[in-house]
């Protein structure tokens, strides 16, 4: 490879860092590293309820009385806002009285489903909570498998994203979202209570964070590549593949047998997944205009195993 070629790769490598590696301030951060502190060091610790655990994650077992109680301060009053996380479910609820699976809820004094955010899995459907409207988008997920979840409003524009793709925008209220109860794991059917069994979220939910400003897709890329290295490093031990050659014009080749491989997904710097191969290690890429890209690597058993960027001549 020529020198030129290797100076210019590393200085738009350091560029691309730059823009999507500063991300705004938390408002509130939990990491569940042995504890429900909040990371941010504004002071928002949580508390857990029930049989919740911590594995480097959160825990959330299949009853009413597993959850994670935030203090509604963290969101009570914000207009424009971020909440990240990543989330992994065990099983899906389908069955009973309105079954979902319930990963955030807020509500005021005065009105239910001021922030929240479920999954239906007999609707394929992410349902959106926003000041007691709600919006669908939709998506199909499966069990044991982690997903970058990252919800955002700016003014009237609330986006939802699925492992840093776009999965759906649309119009909402642009008032602030009163708090007073907030917590991870239930649906409230009253505030702060009156939870159903087949609502929580029967899984892990790990890396959430809030910020009181809509993160840039950029941002997104970013913070879904960060969450699923930590998950790689503490759920398994094994060797991470390369990938070649890097710059290429032409196919991208992958150090690993393909039936290892799930599936392979390359984004471009907006966010959008311009290609998605399956069982295969070595990904043509001719049709990709020139640039830099995101590629992740999926294993069979659901895990991230290589998240990276790759420049297209």
């Amino acid at each position: 490879m020529k020198k030129e070629t290797l100076f210019i790769f590393a200085l738009v490598t350091l560029q691309i860092q730059n823009v999507i590696g500063q991300l705004p301030p938390a408002v509130a951060s939990y990491t569940f590293e042995g504890n429900v502190n909040d990371q941010s060091g504004n002071g928002y610790d949580a508390q857990l309820f029930g049989n919740t655990t911590l594995n480097g994650f959160l825990k959330l077992e299949n009853t009413t009385s597993s959850y994670l109680l935030l203090p509604p301060a963290v969101m009570d009053g914000m207009t424009d806002f971020s909440v990240t996380f990543k989330v992994q479910f065990k099983r899906f609820h389908k069955s009973g009285n309105f079954p979902t699976n319930h990963i955030l809820t807020g509500s005021s004094s005065s009105s239910l489903d001021r922030i929240g955010l479920s999954y239906e899995r007999i609707n394929l459907t992410w349902r959106l909570a926003i000041n007691g409207n709600t919006y669908s988008f939709a998506d199909l997920l499966t069990a044991n498998t982690w997903y970058c979840v990252v919800i955002t409003r700016v003014g009237n524009q609330a986006k939802l994203y699925v492992d840093g793709q776009l999965v759906g925008g649309t119009t909402v209220n642009t008032s602030p979202i009163p708090c007073t109860s907030l917590l991870v794991g239930q649906e409230e059917d009253c505030s702060g209570s009156c939870f159903a069994q087949n609502q929580c979220t029967n899984g892990k939910i790990d890396e959430l964070t809030f910020y009181d400003q809509a993160l840039s897709p950029e941002d997104v890329i970013s913070i879904c590549n960060n969450a699923f290295e930590k998950s790689n490093i503490s759920e398994q031990a094994q060797n991470i593949p390369d990938i070649y050659p890097n710059p290429t014009n032409s196919f991208i080749n992958i150090s690993m047998d393909a039936s290892s491989i799930q599936y392979v997904e390359i984004y471009n710097l907006t966010g959008k997944m311009v290609k998605r191969d399956v069982h295969s290690s070595t990904i043509d890429v001719t049709d990709l205009v020139a640039g830099m890209y995101l590629m992740r690597i999926v294993s069979t058993s659901g895990m991230l195993i290589k998240s990276g960027t790759f420049i297209k001549e």
